[in-house]
C-alpha cells in the first residue's frame, strides 16, 4: 500500500519567475529529495519511503505540497517501478540529498545491494549522503521533526555537512561507503541519526562489518575516532577536566591533529603505535584552574591527553573484539606485506593485534584570563 502525506505551504511569487527551461523540467519530472529503506511488514520484503516537493500555481501565488510515499517490494527496482505507477510524473533521484536506512534493516538485511543500485545510476551523484537511523527510517521522514519538513532531505544533509565541517565525524558519502564495504583492509561507517524528545539528532556513527551494521559510536567517541582515522584541521570539541578534585570544562576550537601509525613489530603479533599530535585554541573555559599558570595549564593538557588516550585504546580494543577494522589497520599491514591474505588477516592476525595510543596536546591561544 502506498501512503501519501502532504504539507501545504505558501511560497513567494519569485519562485514562479524561473526560466522556461527549469519550469519545463519541474513540470515533466519529480525530483526525490530523500529515500529511506526499512524492513517490510511481509517477510522477505523491504519498504521504501520517498519525499519530494510538488509545486502548483494558484493565482498570483504558488502552493508547495510535500508528498511522502511508501511501498513494499522485494528489490529496489520493483519498488521504484511501483512508486512511479502511483504518481503523475516520473520520479527521478538525480537531486536526492540523502539515502537513509533503518538500523534493523541495516543489521538484518544488509545495504550493499541498495547502495550499489544507486551507485550504478549515472544520474545519482557520488557525493550523495548515506546514513543510518535508529529504529525505522520512515519515522524520520513521516513526522514533523525538523521544523522544515518541506526540505527534509536538505535538513538531513545539512546536519551531516555541519558535523563534517566542525570535524565531529569523518567525511562520508556514497562513493566512500561503496569503496569501504568492498575493501579487504578497512570496514565502513556512516552517520547515525536518532529521534530524541521529538527532535532529529545526528548522534555519532554506525559501524559496519561488510554491508551489515554491527555497532554504534556516540558523539564523543566519534570525535576521537575521527582524529585517529584522518586527523583534523579545524575541529571543535568540549572536554570535562577532573584534576585532583578540581572540575573544569574546556571547549577547544581550531583543533589541528597530526596522526601517525607506526608498526613496531609483527612477532609474535602485530603491534602498532598510534601517535596524535594535537594543537588547539581555547574558545571557552569554566573552572578554577588558571590557564595562564604554567602548572595548571600542564595539568589541563595532561587531563585531555589522558582522556583521548583512554578512549582511543578502548575503541581499538572494541573494534578488535567485534572483528571490525574501521581505522584501517589492515591497510597499514597490507602495505608492508608481499603475500597479502585477507582471510588470514581477518581470522587470525587482526584478532591478535595490539595497539597503543600516544597523545601530545598543546593549548595555544586562550585569551586573557582573570
Amino acid at each position: 500500500m502506498i501512503k501519501k502525506v502532504s504539507l501545504l505551504l505558501v511560497f513567494l511569487p519569485i519562485f514562479l519567475l524561473s526560466g522556461c527551461m527549469e519550469t519545463k523540467i519541474l513540470d515533466d519530472i519529480t525530483m526525490v529529495q530523500i529515500a529511506a529503506f526499512d524492513l517490510g511488514e511481509t517477510e522477505g520484503t523491504m519498504e521504501q519511503t520517498v519525499a519530494f516537493p510538488s509545486y502548483f500555481e494558484m493565482g498570483e501565488e504558488g502552493q508547495l505540497e510535500v508528498i511522502i510515499m511508501e511501498t513494499e517490494g522485494q528489490s529496489p527496482k520493483e519498488i521504484r517501478d511501483d512508486l512511479n505507477t502511483e504518481w503523475q510524473r516520473p520520479l527521478r533521484y538525480g537531486q536526492m540529498r540523502i539515502l537513509v536506512f533503518g538500523h534493523p534493516f541495516a543489521e538484518q538485511y544488509g545495504i550493499s545491494d541498495i547502495v550499489s543500485s544507486f551507485y550504478r545510476d549515472p544520474r545519482v551523484g557520488n557525493q550523495l549522503h548515506v546514513a543510518v537511523m535508529e529504529g525505522r527510517a520512515h519515522d524520520g521522514i513521516d513526522t514533523d521533526l525538523t521544523g522544515a519538513r518541506e526540505r527534509v532531505g536538505m535538513y538531513y544533509a545539512n546536519l551531516i555537512d555541519q558535523a563534517e565541517e566542525e570535524e565531529k565525524i569523518p567525511a562520508t558519502n556514497l562513493h566512500s561507503f561503496v569503496f569501504d564495504i568492498h575493501s579487504d583492509g578497512r570496514d565502513a561507517y556512516l552517520p547515525f541519526f536518532t529521534i530524541h524528545e521529538e527532535t532529529l539528532k545526528l548522534n555519532g556513527l554506525a559501524l559496519f562489518d561488510g554491508e551489515y551494521k554491527v555497532g554504534h559510536l556516540g558523539p564523543d567517541e566519534s570525535f576521537i575516532f575521527k582524529i585517529m582515522n584522518e586527523g583534523s584541521r579545524r575541529g571543535t570539541h568540549t572536554f570535562d577536566i577532573d584534576k585532583e578534585g578540581v572540575d573544569a570544562t574546556l571547549h577547544m576550537n581550531n583543533v589541528k591533529t597530526k596522526h601517525e601509525y607506526e608498526e613496531v613489530s609483527r612477532d609474535p603479533v602485530p603491534h602498532y603505535e598510534v601517535r596524535l599530535d594535537i594543537k588547539g585554541n581555547v574558545e571557552d573555559y569554566v573552572g578554577e584552574l588558571a590557564l595562564d599558570d604554567p602548572n595548571d595549564l600542564q595539568a589541563v593538557e595532561e587531563s585531555i591527553e589522558g582522556q583521548i588516550k583512554a578512549t582511543g585504546e578502548r575503541l581499538i580494543n572494541y573494534f578488535i573484539e567485534q572483528n571490525i577494522d574501521p581505522l584501517g589497520f589492515g591497510e597499514q599491514y597490507r602495505s608492508r606485506t608481499r603475500d597479502w591474505d585477507p582471510e588470514e588477516w581477518k581470522e587470525n592476525i587482526y584478532p591478535a593485534l595490539e595497539a597503543e595510543v600516544h597523545v601530545d596536546v598543546q593549548l595555544l591561544e586562550f585569551g586573557a584570563m582573570d
